[in-house]
């Protein structure tokens, strides 16, 4: 028998809590404490599930909860913690007054794995990636001997099977290529966590996904060499950045607009007929670009930022404020 839900899950309302809902559940707890979860919606008036609310005080409503980035001294205790007792983020967490499982696998995840990367340390055994690929290197090869002398052992006791000459043909190996729609050129249709999950998995394994990229020359000795992207995305606690190269493109050929909280991009070459000579280059020899954007629910859409460098697109969207208000109310 598995574990017993915590409700029906019928009627219960779903998605993003409101400014309403959060004053409820903190003056309900506030006021009574912390009993059965699967109580709380019900005595607090919501139309929301009790594992929901439990999560919801947890990560975002409790008072001692702390927020803002995590300093370097609590990334380097992250670290530690980490070479110490894995994927363990609850006991991770418990080192940390005021900080959140959740919160610290996701800064692990997006910011620390990344930078041990850079500087040349596997995250997974904390070592050093060169001296990972030795070991690796030495175990494949001492695996090969071991195939070749029992290849020979069986030879020999099998004296009336005819000796074949022939030598063994190399495997041939396909070339590692990134899955179709992995990494396009100018995404048609994405989400927002959709390119964030792409970035990420670049960044794990930047080889396995170049695409074609030509490498620059690396001006530093640590860290791995990978080309420029088409396009990139990174994430802050206040705002999305992202990057689009449209080669040869200016402020003149390039729109961005939003259609139902859908971010869309469209770029090209304009032809200017103005009676001079034509330009070396027509407008049908640079690239059309075209996408669209499903963006999240916390986007400050007013405040939304396009610029075109060097023919370069950049875009930010700065998020929304989510930290809750508490107003006291006068009983009459």
């Amino acid at each position: 028998m598995g574990r017993q839900p915590c409700c029906d899950k019928i009627g219960l309302k779903r998605g993003p809590w409101t400014i309403e809902e959060d004053h409820r559940l903190m003056n309900f707890i506030l006021n009574n404490g912390i009993q059965c979860w699967r109580l709380v919606p019900k005595l607090a008036g919501l139309m929301r599930c009790g594992k929901s609310c439990r999560l919801r005080w947890i990560n975002y409503l409790r008072p001692d909860l702390k927020r803002g980035a995590l300093t370097e001294a609590e990334e380097d205790m992250i670290i530690k913690l980490h070479s110490q007792l894995g994927n363990r983020w609850s006991k991770i967490a418990g080192h940390f007054p005021g900080r959140t499982d959740n919160e610290i696998k996701n800064h692990w995840n997006t910011r620390i794995k990344k930078k041990l990367k850079f500087l040349g340390i596997d995250p997974l055994t904390h070592k050093p990636i060169e001296e990972i690929n030795n070991d690796d290197i030495k175990q494949q090869v001492s695996e090969e001997i071991n195939e070749k002398v029992m290849v020979v052992d069986e030879r020999h006791n099998l004296d009336h099977l005819q000796r074949q000459n022939k030598a063994p043909q190399p495997r041939k190996r396909s070339p590692q290529m990134a899955p179709v729609g992995l990494w396009d050129r100018f995404p048609t249709a994405r989400t927002v966590q959709q390119m964030m999950d792409t970035m990420d998995r670049v960044m794990e394994d930047p080889l396995a996904f170049n695409g074609g990229w030509v490498a620059g020359p690396s001006t530093d000795d640590v860290g791995y060499k990978r080309g420029r992207t088409p396009w990139e995305i990174k994430e802050s606690e206040a705002e999305y950045k992202m990057r689009f190269d449209m080669p040869g493109m200016t402020k003149e050929d390039v729109k961005v607009w939003l259609e139902e909280k859908m971010l869309v991009v469209k770029a090209e070459k304009r032809v200017k007929n103005n009676g001079k000579e034509e330009e070396e280059w027509s407008a049908k020899s640079y690239g059309k670009y075209n996408t669209r954007i499903a963006l999240p629910e916390n986007i400050d859409f007013e405040k939304i930022k396009a610029e075109v460098k060097d023919g370069v697109l950049y875009i930010t969207i700065p998020k929304a404020s989510s930290n809750p208000k508490v107003f006291d109310i006068n009983v009459q």
